[in-house]
């Protein structure tokens, strides 16, 4: 080779030494005869995207990883498809444009005994001028032919197992050998001694290794890198935090409109969605870690594995971070001096676990919602089942008997229970809603009401003795009679105590001398079986307190329950008699019906139950025993509920109606008093809708 060179370079001689006729390629002619054995390792992937990977990762060939540890995978995979990693290979080809990364499924082993003949040809240096790759092209024949004249050729590998060995391939197992390394039987090969590098040389080496070229576009690459990881982290924090306020409504909701037996049932997923959520308002809103890992230290399990620890916010809890810890991530970008260190992303994969941790405990707490939306469609289609069942039963008793206090029971709604140390504790308090009917458990009340020898004591046993005459003489009866002298036991100053901190209930001073003489405590009693419907006079709330007795109340809306009678076809004046006849005989299918458009709320209510009932409350009572209890009407804001004023509005109305139509002149008079009683009502309720924002 180097003889030819010589001849068709005729630069290359003394005569032209020191004409510049440009750069010539150096071609170089490689022959290698190379033996190997061994095993040989082939990794087989597939293209998928996201939800295939999910759904791969699950089976045994993928490892058995949870949801949650392949989403997290995914994430990392996706950062680094971002930022081009060249180790992940990934594409764009999915459904609808869905990214796709390259995951490996197997590994095909083979083992392998070869012995291979290479010959090849290498261009050193740059080709210019004269020299050119076409010159190589037409040198490339004469350079590969006689190749085998001076060296070992493929029949030197059979001299040099003679020489060295049967095994000669087999000591290195799965490595490359240089057969011409080998010494054969025929010929001794001399390895020329290679020069040593000077001094100069190796400090060139050392000063070019040390030089960097200066980089010109780093605030450009830094700042739309830091725009892209930016981005990504405000979508994902604006994803989280819009699927916590979702969570939070429905939780609230499902707190004050689910039954209470619907909630015992479901107890734990609901204790479990409540610690997710918490563990998600800190990650969302908090800035600093302080109180993230106070909750984080909650489930640190003790040696009776008591605590929070029976419910858990994520399987990675103690990695949790908040996003202001996230965002400032983000800024570590900026100190990268060269581009290598912004490819490396190893911000992106502290990004990428720091993110990892939270998404689990989002999907987490969608998965309890969805757990307890499942159980709350059961929940009603049981209930649903029960009734049937029970009105299937029902249709072989006598007629006459009543369905409210059963099936209609069932179908409906439980009261909200709270109790005294919630609503009336100092910072932040459980306010009631006062648009619906609650029971607020206070036991210590009766005990003190029924002290020996006080005048509350003394006006209960007198009333019960007359009841008790009354009852003898007229079974199912209901009677009552206002409390003149209360003495320690002061009922009405206790209620009002009660509801304080809810500011809602107005004070008796602020109402007008008609509505006065109506706020006054009252002791009533129920005798046993009676199943009646009524309403409070004018219609206005009431509060009522059960000292002895057990009875079934079942509650609906004024304003719902006319509307639902017109819808029913029920023509002309619907007044207050109509409607407690209707709703007392209402059968199975018109409850549940009623049950599907109206609010219907049901309570077992026993000695010591305090019973708010809103303003337009339709009750329904059936007494257990015999009943004894303290009553209290209260009036409320008008902003509680806009149909309050409707509410009493229609009922003047009625009252209108009755009186022009009435004969009797006790009748009259009785009407005339009730709509003054209405219209101080209404004048209250409409005043005090400013009342809040002023105060």
């Amino acid at each position: 080779m180097i003889q030819s060179y010589l001849e068709k370079c005729p630069e290359s001689t003394e005569t032209c030494c020191g004409k510049k006729r440009g750069e010539w390629s150096l071609v170089k002619y490689v022959e290698r005869v190379t033996a190997a054995t061994g095993l040989v390792k082939d990794t087989v992937g597939e293209m998928m995207f996201r939800k295939l990977y999910v759904e791969f990762a699950g089976t045994i060939r993928g490892g058995r990883k949870s949801e949650e540890e392949a989403e997290a995978q995914w994430l990392m995979w996706e950062a680094a498809a971002t930022k081009k990693d060249p180790s992940v290979h990934c594409d764009y080809a999915g459904p609808h444009g869905q990214l796709r990364v390259w995951v490996a499924t197997s590994d095909l082993l083979t083992f392998r005994s070869e012995y291979m003949h290479q010959k090849e040809i290498v261009c050193e240096g740059a080709s210019v001028k004269k020299g050119t790759n076409e010159d190589v092209d037409a040198m490339r024949g004469e350079l590969l032919s006689k190749h085998g004249s001076g060296a070992m050729n493929f029949e030197g590998v059979a001299a040099a197992m003679v020489s060295n060995g049967h095994d000669t391939f087999k000591d290195r197992d799965g490595f490359i050998m240089d057969v011409l390394d080998l010494k054969a039987d025929t010929e001794d090969f001399v390895e020329e001694a290679k020069p040593d590098k000077t001094e100069e040389g190796e400090e060139d080496g050392d000063n070019k290794k040390k030089s960097q070229k200066p980089w010109v576009d780093r605030d450009h690459v830094i700042s739309s890198t830091v725009w892209a990881v930016k981005t990504t982290n405000d979508t994902f924090q604006a994803k989280g935090q819009s699927q916590l306020t979702k969570q939070e409504a429905y939780l609230k909701e499902l707190k004050d409109s689910a039954q209470a037996a619907f909630q015992d049932s479901f107890s734990g997923e609901m204790k479990s969605l409540a610690v997710r959520l918490e563990g998600l308002r800190l990650v969302f809103h908090c800035q600093d870690e302080s109180e993230l890992k106070q909750y984080i230290g909650r489930f640190s399990a003790d040696e009776e594995g008591a605590g929070a620890s029976e419910a858990p916010p994520c399987d990675a809890y103690a990695n949790l971070r908040p996003m202001a810890v996230l965002h400032s991530m983000v800024e570590q970008y900026k100190t990268c001096t060269q581009p290598e260190q912004v490819k490396e992303m190893e911000v992106s994969q502290q990004i990428s676990a720091a993110r990892a941790p939270i998404t689990q405990l989002l999907s987490q707490a969608n998965r309890v919602e969805k757990s307890l939306k499942t159980g709350l469609d059961k929940f009603k289609k049981t209930n649903e089942k029960k009734a049937a069942e029970m009105q299937k039963a029902k249709e072989a008793e006598p007629a006459g008997s009543l369905v409210m206090f059963d099936q209609g029971a069932a179908l409906a709604t439980q009261f909200q229970h709270y109790k005294v140390a919630d609503i009336t504790k100092d910072e932040d308090p459980v306010l009631p809603n006062f648009s619906r009917p609650f029971i607020i458990q206070v036991n210590e009340w009766s005990s003190d009401a029924m002290k020996e020898g006080s005048p509350m004591r003394i006006a209960v046993d007198e009333f019960g003795t007359s009841f008790d005459s009354m009852r003898g003489q007229q079974k199912e009866c209901r009677a009552s009679k206002a409390i003149t002298a209360s003495g320690d036991f002061d009922f009405a100053s206790l209620v009002h105590k009660l509801f304080e901190k809810a500011g809602v209930v107005l004070p008796v001073d602020a109402l007008d001398k008609p509505l006065q003489d109506q706020m006054v405590p009252t002791v009533f009693g129920i005798d046993k079986g009676y199943d009646k419907v009524s309403l409070e006079s004018g219609s206005m709330a009431c509060v009522r307190y059960t000292l002895s007795g057990t009875r079934i109340l079942v509650v609906a809306d004024t304003m719902q329950l006319v509307g639902f009678m017109q819808r029913k076809g029920v023509s002309g004046h619907i007044t207050t008699s109509r409607m407690s006849s209707f709703f007392r005989c209402m059968s199975v299918a018109t409850l549940t019906e009623f049950q599907t458009q109206c609010t219907l709320f049901s309570a077992t209510v026993g000695p010591g139950d305090l019973v708010f009932l809103p303003v337009g409350a339709v009750v329904g009572e059936n007494a257990q025993g015999v009943v004894k209890g303290l009553r209290l009407p209260v009036v409320t804001h008008g902003s509680v509920d806009q149909s309050i004023a409707l509410t009493f509005r229609r009922r003047k109305s009625e009252l209108e109606t009755l009186k022009s139509g009435a004969q009797a002149e006790e009748a009259k008079t009785k009407m005339t008093h009730e709509i003054e009683v209405v219209d101080a009502l209404l004048k209250a309720v409409t005043a005090a809708k400013a009342a809040p924002a002023t105060s």
